[in-house]
């Protein structure tokens, strides 16, 4: 660990408090990895991050998330317990992603979207600001929900698909 973090256990959690300049830091399964931390995360056990992600501040992740490799997180974002997040995946501030969502690489969430449980965005899809994707919906690869849209829980949106702004599918 970097002399300039200080990690707190919690029971189940870790809180990682203060702010870090390393790449080198410890996850929660003991691996190395390149991470950056603002303030305040809280990551659940069995948190796994890839090379050379950034978390703002205020960021918490739930048990046995996967996040790849070059990930960004906004701050006060929330992910629930086996969140899966892509390389190259960029989620923008204030963003809630439920349990069991599976985020694609090179996938780009904006401000204030809310993921529900269990859904899918596929490789390279765009979700916009305050957009939502209901529980178990399924997002294809490249697809673009525009702001404000609402893709219905179990509605299924096909590869390069364009969702207009505050448009209500399925659901």
């Amino acid at each position: 660990m970097n002399r300039n973090t200080l990690l707190v256990s919690l029971g189940f959690m870790s809180v990682f408090v203060l702010a870090v300049t390393t790449t080198d830091m410890i996850n929660t399964t003991g691996n190395k990895i390149g991470l950056i931390l603002a303030e305040a995360q809280q990551l659940a056990s069995g948190v796994t991050v890839g090379n050379n992600t950034t978390m703002g501040s205020s960021v918490t992740v739930g048990n046995n998330t996967t996040m790849g490799s070059s990930v960004t997180i906004g701050d006060n974002t929330t992910m629930g317990s086996s969140v899966t997040v892509g390389n190259n995946a960029s989620i923008a501030e204030n963003t809630r992603i439920a349990q069991g969502a599976s985020i694609g690489d090179n996938t780009r969430i904006a401000q204030g979207a809310n993921i529900a449980e269990n859904a899918k965005i596929g490789r390279g899809a765009s979700v916009g600001v305050g957009a939502s994707i209901g529980g178990g919906a399924s997002v294809g690869g490249g697809a673009n929900i525009a702001d404000g849209a609402n893709i219905g829980g179990g509605a299924s949106v096909g590869e390069n698909t364009r969702i207009a702004q505050g448009a209500n599918i399925g659901g």
